[in-house]
């Protein structure tokens, strides 16, 4: 999102004005929470596995507030984000330690002449490295909780397997996806193997 500023010194010059995505990725936190921004309620009802518009964030710096649905009096965890010279950028609720924690992942909207982009961003905590590919070729290898990665690809049609690393043991699979030239697309892996929430992917 960008804006014109001016004055008698400055005609025409564009400032860019963060813009901010918020998923719930995190199994320490209820299913379903209420986010408030520096004290002013911003989202409600943000599900598990859910993810947000992008929205311009307030200043640079700011606090996010987790609470109970409908209860804002219930503070459930807080803390305090520190942004500067980022543009856009995915806010994950996350976990670390089984506690709340919050990731920053820079975006990079800008597609590519002639192929796809393909970002991973693995947050499933209690799976072990696990490889992606298609029916043809491994896309990424040794993914790790909390790895993010980019490639770019040919325009396709192809299933997507899920396996643990260096196996043939599949974890998941999707039966088809299409990824188009010219456009930029984010793969969420959220929820837990062994129990609730269940694992399952984000396509974005």
């Amino acid at each position: 999102m960008k804006e014109k500023v001016g004055n008698e010194k400055q005609i025409g010059i564009e400032r860019y004005i963060p813009t901010c995505r918020l998923l719930h990725a995190s199994s320490v936190l209820p299913s379903q929470v209420d986010i408030y921004i520096d004290h002013r309620k911003w989202i409600s009802s943000l599900a598990f596995s859910q993810i947000t518009l992008p929205f311009a964030v307030p200043a640079e710096t700011f606090t996010i507030i987790i609470t109970k649905l409908m209860h804002p009096e219930q503070i459930i965890w807080q803390t305090t984000v520190n942004l500067k010279e980022i543009r856009c950028f995915t806010l994950a609720l996350t976990e670390k330690n089984s506690c709340p924690y919050l990731s920053v992942y820079i975006d990079d909207p800008v597609p590519v002449i002639g192929r796809a982009k393909l970002r991973m961003v693995q947050l499933a905590p209690d799976t072990s490295p696990i490889s992606i590919s298609t029916d043809q070729v491994v896309l990424f290898s040794d993914v790790r909780f909390g790895d993010a990665r980019f490639l770019t690809l040919p325009s396709c049609q192809s299933p997507l397997f899920f396996r643990l690393a260096n196996t043939d043991q599949m974890i998941y699979h999707v039966p088809k996806l299409h990824f188009e030239q010219g456009r930029v697309y984010t793969l969420f892996m959220v929820g837990r193997r062994k129990k609730a929430p269940k694992f399952r992917l984000l396509l974005l």
